[in-house]
């Protein structure tokens, strides 16, 4: 996930960490759904994990992340956290050794080559770098996750996300909600549309509930990416009680 709040490299990855802290109000659905194990592919450094933490303690956490650098560094920052396991490799729809389109910013880095409306929009991502990285499927590790509770899977692999599905049928058969980064721009070559993402997450029972969060061009406002949830109906628990202050 990267953020349009000024356009340079600190600003973004101060952003970046920011909104990953997940504020209380927006991701409440989390306790409705009784969410317990996420399942983080594209965990970057581990800003989302993190957030995920402070919002649900003692959580089961699987983060999947193939830039060795920042793997490590997320390792090392959640050292002795109880039910984290980390995976240093990238998911799709195969496995093998595969070449990394890898930006100067790192949460730009993808499978997939980056577009030219990405690099118009954030030119500080365009310097890239073609590394090799170890690519699985979530499919592959679904005997190293114990899910507890409710399971959220969080995809944010700038482009890639119907790879990552058609790899990972088993686990989203079991999930409770997806969290998926999804661009409306063509901002990497070969990117899935939200269409296909929202028919391919269908196809397991998840349905589209809504915008975490929508980020937009400055200037016309115009909407770039959102984070877009889909949900399995039968995991919603009754509507929580509303209280006089929140109506309108």
């Amino acid at each position: 996930m990267f953020y349009a709040a000024g356009y340079n490299v600190t600003n973004m990855a101060k952003e970046r960490e920011r909104a990953a802290r997940l504020s209380g109000e927006k991701w409440r659905w989390l306790e409705t759904l009784d969410i317990e194990t996420l399942v983080d592919v594209g965990a970057n450094t581990g800003q989302f994990a993190r957030g995920f933490l402070q919002q649900r303690p003692g959580s089961l956490v699987y983060s999947f992340e193939p830039l060795e650098d920042c793997f490590h560094e997320f390792q090392r920052e959640m050292a002795g956290v109880p039910g984290f396991t980390a995976f240093n490799v990238a998911l799709g729809d195969s496995e093998g050794e595969v070449d990394f389109y890898r930006s100067k910013f790192s949460p730009s880095s993808s499978l997939l080559p980056m577009g030219a409306a990405h690099k118009e929009l954030f030119p500080f991502t365009s310097e890239i770098t073609s590394e090799k990285v170890t690519l699985g499927t979530l499919d592959a590790f679904f005997g190293s996750i114990t899910i507890r509770g409710g399971l959220l899977i969080k995809i944010d692999v700038q482009g890639a996300e119907a790879r990552v599905l058609s790899g990972g049928r088993r686990l989203l058969d079991r999930a409770d909600a997806v969290v998926a980064e999804v661009g409306y721009l063509a901002l990497y070559d070969g990117q899935a549309t939200i269409g296909a993402i929202s028919g391919a997450l269908a196809e397991h029972g998840l349905t589209f509930m809504g915008f975490v969060d929508q980020y937009v061009r400055p200037g016309d406002s115009l909407p770039v990416y959102g984070d877009v949830l889909f949900v399995r109906p039968a995991s919603l628990s009754p509507n929580p009680p509303i209280s006089p202050s929140k109506l309108g």
